[in-house]
């Protein structure tokens, strides 16, 4: 694994974890359907972590503060994505798997990567970030990239 299997592809560019939210070019292009704020919850250094929810067809996104003392920002400079989830065939990911795909091609494109694998998913991490395939009957139904929210 490694930092470009955490991006996401669709024919307007790439939606990467943990960039800027405010300036993703692919992001800008969808149409936002419903956003919202989920919450504030306190991290590790006497701080909070704040975190908003955008839904677009297909894909969806949490934009989060997390991390923003390692950035050197303010806690509201800019906000990164935190977590990425698609269900559409309009989207993949950097190595080509896409919803509809097979579990087989799955292991085989992320083949001797250690993973998780549960009834119904299976997970690959990299350092705080990990990358999540659900599975509906032998075939991906879900993608979903996400930080760890115990930064800093």
């Amino acid at each position: 694994m490694n930092i470009s299997d955490f991006i996401t592809i669709g024919k307007d560019g790439w939606i990467g974890l943990g960039c800027s939210f405010s300036n993703n070019i692919a992001l800008s292009k969808e149409k936002e359907i419903s956003s919202e704020y989920i919450g504030d919850f306190p991290n590790n250094s006497e701080g909070l972590n704040k975190f908003y929810s955008h839904s677009y067809t297909g894909i969806a996104v949490i934009a989060s503060n997390v991390g923003h003392l390692k950035r050197l920002w303010n806690m509201d400079d800019d906000y990164v994505i935190s977590t990425i989830s698609f269900s559409s065939l309009k989207y993949m990911t950097s190595r080509g798997i896409k919803v509809g795909d097979s579990v087989k091609d799955v292991l085989k494109e992320y083949g001797g990567i250690k993973n998780t694998t549960t009834n119904g998913n299976v997970r690959y991490n990299l350092g705080e970030m990990s990358l999540s395939f659900d599975i509906d009957q032998e075939k991906v139904s879900t993608i979903e990239m996400s930080l760890t929210t115990t930064q800093e």
